[in-house]
């Protein structure tokens, strides 16, 4: 496999991104069953939200479906944040593949979880940065955009180009307009993945 760029996803891939696992402390301090918390996330969790197109207003929207409106927000989104953590493996397999390829980022994260991504130290291992919050497009929107954007900063074939994410549907995109994908499930397995393709 000649591959020159390597994307990968943010959430799921690099770091944990699971709101249930944050759920139950929010609903032990909220007294909201965690079902509920995890139903309401989903329902507000959309591409324009992703896209850096609605901040803390998406929130207030969340906490208002809950009933609790009158929370003290930022407390709740921080609290959110800090459950994102590096998945086991990941930063050392990415610090492997810095030398060799082009690493790039394509995500969607929304603004107010940037300074927190940063404050982990990976961010500046990628050269590439295609994230929906900073580029106002997102994966969730029923055109290619975000992908097409991707391959014009690679400046190469879509061939050349590998994108590693979680998502079955992300994965068919991207694929679909030539790119090489692998679907992440853990780092051990990635890593299998990339040497059995010669790119470790």
């Amino acid at each position: 496999m000649s591959v020159r760029v390597i994307y990968f996803d943010i959430g799921g891939v690099i770091v944990n991104d699971r709101f249930d696992t944050v759920a139950p402390l929010f609903s032990r301090k909220l007294h909201v069953p965690a079902e509920k918390l995890i139903d309401k996330y989903h329902l507000t969790n959309d591409w324009k939200y992703a896209a850096g197109k609605e901040g803390i207003v998406r929130w207030k929207r969340y906490f208002k479906m809950i009933g609790r409106g009158g929370v003290d927000v930022e407390e709740y989104v921080k609290l959110w944040h800090t459950s994102f953590q590096p998945l086991p493996g990941m930063l050392r397999l990415i610090e492997e593949l810095s030398g060799d390829y082009v690493l790039g980022l394509l995500s969607d994260q929304p603004a107010d979880i940037m300074p927190h991504l940063e404050s982990l130290g990976f961010l500046d291992k990628f050269k590439l940065r295609v994230i929906s919050c900073e580029v106002g497009l997102s994966k969730r929107q029923p055109d290619d955009a975000i992908y097409r954007l991707a391959l014009r900063k690679a400046g190469t074939s879509p061939d050349k180009v590998l994108f590693i994410d979680n998502s079955p549907r992300n994965i068919y995109r991207a694929s679909a307009l030539g790119m090489r994908t692998m679907r992440f499930d853990d780092a051990k397995s990635l890593r299998a993945s990339l040497v059995n393709c010669g790119i470790i």
